[in-house]
């Protein structure tokens, strides 16, 4: 593991265009992003989309057509064929799966475009992610930690029953590459317990904490995967802008 940080432009360069939009993942690309972040979901006409919202005034966005979903959010929602494209060459996909049932579906899509090894896909644990990873072996997968209240709460609950029980286990169970961590998480020492599993495991540390900020994602290996190299996209072309991470 070099060290090196990597930005991933969580919803796109919404700093200079409405998040989720063409217009933000090419102002991410401009900036020099070296991963891209976006939400994928599932119109109910099948096109899968980049959209972060479950909901767009008040409509699920699997209960409507693409067309509607434009209409309803104001803009044109990409979808998935003109997104990925755009980063050939220039960044890698992060691809955050809403839907896990849904998720071998995105993966093959994006992998058959970019190819698996420009993909990071980030999803909730679960059966999917395991099976996720078995299916595409070549595409690095990271387990959401602590992303919401639902989360902490049956991590509680199940910690009460089992006092052995970590919040890293899931990523293990899933054989997963990457612990994804919430930010508020990134300063309860769950970094600190992947670096001591990590080494217990493979002799080795894992590297620096990676939680989520308004802006961008961040994420550690999972133990499991310690000394592994992530995804390296090419260099990206100089640009007059970079953004910066705030201090932790």
């Amino acid at each position: 593991m070099s060290g090196t940080t990597a930005i991933s432009a969580h919803r796109g360069g919404s700093e200079f265009a409405k998040a989720n939009s063409n217009e933000a993942y090419r102002s991410a690309l401009e900036a020099g992003a070296e991963y891209v972040e976006f939400d994928v979901r599932r119109t109910a006409d099948a096109m899968l989309v980049a959209c972060h919202a479950a909901r767009v005034r008040g409509r699920a966005v699997t209960a409507v057509s693409h067309s509607r979903l434009c209409r309803l959010a104001g803009y044109q929602v990409p979808r998935l064929t003109e997104v990925l494209p755009m980063l050939a060459g220039r960044a890698t996909a992060h691809l955050d799966i809403k839907e896990p049932d849904r998720a071998e579906e995105v993966v093959m899509a994006a992998a058959g475009i970019l190819g698996p090894d420009r993909l990071l896909v980030t999803m909730e644990a679960g059966p999917q992610a395991a099976a996720l990873k078995r299916r595409f072996p070549a595409a690095p997968v990271g387990i959401s930690i602590g992303g919401d209240l639902g989360q902490v709460a049956r991590f509680a609950a199940r910690r009460m029953r089992d006092p052995g029980y970590s919040r890293l286990d899931p990523v293990l169970t899933a054989g997963a590459d990457w612990a994804v961590v919430y930010w508020r998480l990134a300063r309860t020492g769950v970094p600190a317990e992947c670096r001591r599993t990590s080494r217990a495991r493979t002799g080795r540390a894992a590297c620096p904490p990676r939680g989520r900020t308004p802006r961008f994602r961040r994420a550690v290996p999972s133990p499991s995967a310690a000394g592994q190299a992530p995804p390296r996209p090419p260099p990206p072309a100089p640009a007059p802008w970079r953004p910066r991470l705030p201090a932790m």
